[in-house]
């Protein structure tokens, strides 16, 4: 039976299909343990955790349509944004191959199409955060269904970070902000 309701992306009533966030295609394939922000909260000093959620199918939950998680995000954002999680992952096996851990590493990706990887990153903002969170911020809607529009609304800033596979990084956040002269925030 398919589930029931606000589909995340375009707001409308509709049966839900599985959002993997990242993409299945970006090693998300795999079972993975979900843990939420009370978990986050009393992790030990060795940064274990308790009281997550074994997600079969890889992370991610029911909250796209079809024609967003397919038609929209699947036909035209996914791709570019594989591409880029493996050029990452190349990057980063190769700066580890030494058995060295460094901070800094050097990129270049060619024909990159990065509001594709925007849209991409806001459909998966969108799946992790309430179904509201767009209604809130319709710019961000228009602009991730939007397939052909180019430029992310100047409101919004994007930022990348690549993380290695076993680091304890959060790479979720549901809400970021900069405050002048408090630096940036994430929770």
């Amino acid at each position: 039976m398919v589930p029931k309701g606000i589909c995340h992306l375009c707001g409308e009533q509709k049966g839900l299909t599985y959002e993997h966030v990242p993409a299945r295609s970006s090693y998300n394939e795999q079972p993975a343990e979900m843990f939420g922000l009370e978990s986050w909260l009393r992790q030990t000093p060795t940064g274990e955790m308790t009281g997550g959620e074994l997600m079969e199918q890889g992370a991610g939950a029911y909250t796209l349509c079809y024609t967003c998680n397919s038609e929209i995000s699947g036909n035209h954002y996914v791709g570019e944004f594989r591409r880029w999680t493996a050029t990452g992952m190349a990057v980063i096996a190769r700066g580890f191959a030494d058995g060295t851990e460094g901070n800094a590493v050097e990129l270049r990706i060619d024909r990159v199409y990065p509001a594709r990887i925007l849209k991409q990153i806001v459909v998966m903002l969108a799946s992790v955060n309430s179904a509201a969170l767009l209604e809130h911020h319709r710019a961000l809607r228009e602009y991730g269904m939007n397939p052909y529009a180019t430029g992310l609304p100047s409101r919004y800033q994007s930022y990348l970070l690549f993380t290695h596979p076993s680091s304890k990084v959060a790479r979720y956040a549901g809400l970021s902000m900069e405050h002048p002269g408090l630096g940036a925030a994430h929770g």
